[in-house]
């Protein structure tokens, strides 16, 4: 008996030392400085277009305009950022490029070694809410 709670006592200890929470990786930037102009022509507008459904961008079109209805919010993340994180393991919860921002499920070290990425903003643990 004693050995099979030694067992399951070790088994706690291990599984708490590799615990992981959810954190949101804040980047700097989308890889493309604000102060580019996004034209039609260029790549960032045609991959902010593609992020947009057909119905999005003619109801776009109508509020902001022909030449316009694209935003820097609308570009997707940098690859060369997601990327780096991949090659580093981080594995992708959610891709947020309003936010500038992914979600991942992250360790201590992980945390610690993400923050010293040059592209990297901040990172936020997300919070739990729980209902009573």
């Amino acid at each position: 008996m004693r050995v099979f709670i030694y067992i399951l006592f070790c088994l706690f200890l291990a599984s708490a030392s590799f615990a992981q929470t959810k954190y949101y990786i804040y980047f700097k930037d989308k890889g493309v400085a604000k102060e580019t102009s996004l034209l039609k022509t260029s790549p960032g507008f045609r991959a902010g277009e593609k992020e947009l459904s057909s119905k999005a961008v003619e109801r776009r079109k109508g509020v902001m305009g022909d030449q316009n209805y694209i935003t820097f919010e609308d570009l997707p993340l940098s690859t060369v950022y997601l990327n780096t994180l991949e090659s580093l393991g981080i594995k992708f919860i959610n891709k947020l490029k309003w936010f500038k921002a992914v979600t991942a499920y992250l360790t201590g070290t992980q945390v610690n070694d993400l923050g010293k990425l040059p592209f990297v903003d901040k990172i936020v643990p997300v919070r739990i809410i729980r209902y009573q």
